[in-house]
Formats: structure tokens, C-alpha cells, sequence
């Protein structure tokens, strides 16, 4: 069979974009899946990464969570 003879495969039919993953983080203090925003480098104050430089959410960053 030559290049000329080859059926050429169908094209993939259209797909609406979905939104995809969310983007979210593990906070390192309270253990929780958090958004990105707001998040800082921070020395971990409680849990189990106690005294370990990690990611932490905004809410743990201001002290409001647990």
C-alpha cells in the first residue's frame, strides 16, 4: 500500500473546554486543601509539620483558623 492508497484517519470531533482542575494547595498548619491565593511561605506553627518552613493558606496566615 502506498501514501497514495492510505485512508486517512477522521478528524476528532469538537469538545467543548471544561474548566479543569481547580488549583489548590495543602496547607501545611491546618491540613487542608486551600486556593492558591493568599498562600505564603511560612514556618508552620501547628500539625504535624510543626517548625518547618512550608506553605500556609491566608486564613491560617492571620490566625483565624483552627
Amino acid at each position: 500500500m502506498s501514501a497514495d492508497d492510505a485512508i486517512r484517519p477522521r478528524d476528532v470531533p469538537f469538545r467543548m473546554v471544561g474548566e479543569g482542575l481547580a488549583q489548590t494547595f495543602k496547607c501545611g498548619q491546618c491540613q487542608k486543601h486551600r486556593a492558591m491565593t493568599g498562600r505564603r511561605m511560612r514556618v508552620v506553627t501547628k500539625g504535624p509539620m510543626r517548625g518547618l518552613r512550608d506553605h500556609v493558606c491566608a486564613e491560617c496566615q492571620k490566625g483565624g483558623a483552627q
